[in-house]
């Protein structure tokens, strides 16, 4: 290992005791001091990050929600009828401001399904305006929002509901910010979680078009530019780092080998920063990179191998007419 790898890997251990409270800050001391920086894309929905995601799902290019909110509008009613009836906990792993939510909430209720509803998201924002947005229009629905990173919740999904029948949402294609093996780990860990027969409603973007793809993250209005762009934000403001936004720009790659969206942030000139709430000094070199997120795209085959990897069964996948995206309905063996 040479003497800069040596040093960086000690500003690593020194830090990590310094900031034990603080898991964002692990994981930047972490990731920054890799030879490829990198930061994980849960970091990005800080109450910013996720008002600038609710724009992305807005824009033209960005077709994922809309093939996902026409998968619910047609079939929202039917997802759940294998339970026969029976009162269920419906956990959502996620649940931003929950829009496709309140629209499958609002056909099940119409189905005359029983249900408490848990939703869980890392944003307060989210999680208030949801759990108000819903007391207002189901008075009778029980909610009770749970705000943290969800997976944190993981293994104890059966002890928080009331009822002994659980359903998982995770949709709009999260799953995908993993890669099969980090995906198939997180599953397991849910599994863990629930009861035998307990149901998972999984939502995964379609292997399609490499163009199409690329345009939905890459949108005109640059939209997910500055969503990327608020992660270099929230450093400056939760850990005292100087990061100046302009002169990073943002990169999207498809990676066919990986079946996976990419994206970077690369600064465009050599560039010294520090994150004074830490004691970490970084440098950048020109056009250097710092992966973001991974966004995993899947076929039918695919989706079998990750349940069955993940101690599931797939027991039925929803689609949209063009078959872009894929709400799949799994059952806990």
């Amino acid at each position: 290992m040479s003497d800069l790898m040596l040093k960086k890997q000690r500003i690593v251990e020194e830090n990590f005791d310094t900031i034990v409270d603080s898991e964002f800050a692990k994981d930047v001391v972490y990731g920054l001091s890799q030879p490829q920086k990198r930061l994980s894309s849960k970091y990005f929905y800080n109450d910013a990050g996720s008002q600038l995601f609710d724009l992305i799902t807005e824009q033209p290019e960005y077709y994922l929600t809309r093939a996902e909110t026409d998968i619910i509008q047609k079939y929202g009613s039917q997802f759940f009828t294998c339970l026969e009836g029976t009162p269920f906990n419906l956990f959502e792993l996620g649940c931003g401001n929950g829009d496709k939510t309140f629209n499958l909430i609002e056909n099940m209720l119409s189905a005359g399904q029983h249900f408490s509803f848990y939703p869980m998201d890392i944003s307060k924002v989210a999680i208030d305006g949801l759990v108000k947005n819903l007391h207002q229009s189901f008075p009778l629905l029980n909610v009770q929002g749970q705000l943290g990173d969800y997976h944190q919740f993981l293994a104890q999904i059966n002890t928080l509901g009331k009822q002994q029948q659980n359903v998982v949402l995770f949709l709009g294609s999260n799953i995908g910010n993993y890669t099969p093996a980090q995906a198939a780990e997180l599953l397991g860990d849910l599994k863990k979680g629930l009861n035998s027969g307990d149901l998972l409603l999984i939502g995964m973007d379609l292997k399609k078009d490499f163009d199409r793809m690329t345009a939905a993250y890459n949108d005109k209005n640059k939209v997910t530019e500055k969503f990327n762009l608020n992660l270099l934000s929230r450093m400056n403001e939760e850990l005292g780092a100087n990061f100046d936004v302009n002169k990073f720009n943002h990169y999207e790659i498809y990676n066919p080998l990986d079946n996976a969206m990419q994206s970077f942030l690369v600064a465009i000139e050599k560039q010294s920063i520090s994150l004074s709430t830490i004691n970490l000094d970084i440098e950048f070199d020109a056009f250097e990179t710092l992966f973001v997120e991974s966004s995993h795209k899947y076929s039918f085959r695919d989706i079998e191998i990750l349940a069955h990897k993940s101690g599931f069964e797939v027991v039925e996948s929803y689609t949209d007419d063009k078959q872009d995206f894929v709400d799949s309905l799994w059952r806990r063996l």
